[in-house]
């Protein structure tokens, strides 16, 4: 699941993914038809596909523990408690809302 990352708000991100992991059978909750993987393989195909990994590629990756301007704002015993908290997490928007915590570096209340 890509939910919250830089890369799905690129415009072919999901093509981009099926592309790359062949062997994916769904993404984002979806199964992966074989026009799916038909169509990501005719969109980075070629010099135009190459232009579109790149831009693809130029999203910015998530560290764990990391805030998304590069300084961590928690200490070890605050992301611990995070991680704990998305173990014990019963919902994906409890996931979804404790992994935001983690990566904007704020500390849950």
């Amino acid at each position: 699941m890509l939910v919250d990352n830089d890369i799905t708000k690129k415009q072919h991100y999901k093509n981009y993914v099926i592309n790359k992991l062949p062997q994916l059978k769904f993404l984002d909750f979806a199964k992966i038809s074989t026009a799916d993987r038909a169509a990501a393989k005719k969109a980075f195909a070629g010099k135009a596909g190459e232009r579109l990994t790149a831009e693809i590629q130029a999203a910015r990756t998530f560290v764990p523990g990391e805030s998304m301007s590069g300084e961590n704002r928690l200490t070890e015993e605050q992301i611990n408690e995070i991680k704990a908290a998305i173990n014990k997490a019963t919902t994906i928007d409890e996931v979804n809302r404790l992994e935001k915590a983690l990566k904007s570096g704020q500390p849950i209340n």
